[in-house]
């Protein structure tokens, strides 16, 4: 009887701390958000599932390094000629 008893809390606490898995990318899912946290809790990265060429998958979410300026600064034009001032 003492064995029920001690097993109860110690399936509690380890369907308490089991971690979730992340769904399967397919069309009922697709736009959904994913956010992969550290044991501590913070986020490490962000997916979307995302349908590309006749598959859906995970797409980490990336962002410019400018974007987080507070104001961001514009794009640079992509040829190799510069423009006259």
């Amino acid at each position: 009887m003492s064995v029920k008893l001690l097993l109860i809390p110690v399936l509690v606490a380890v369907s308490a701390t089991a971690e979730t898995r992340k769904p399967t990318c397919a069309k009922p899912t697709q736009g959904r958000v994913w956010i992969e946290r550290s044991p501590s809790g913070l986020p490490l990265h962000t997916e979307v599932c995302t349908l590309h060429v006749w598959r859906y998958r995970w797409t980490q979410v990336t962002i410019h390094a400018s974007q987080l300026a507070p104001r961001p600064k514009p794009a640079k034009p992509l040829s190799g000629h510069r423009r006259r001032q």
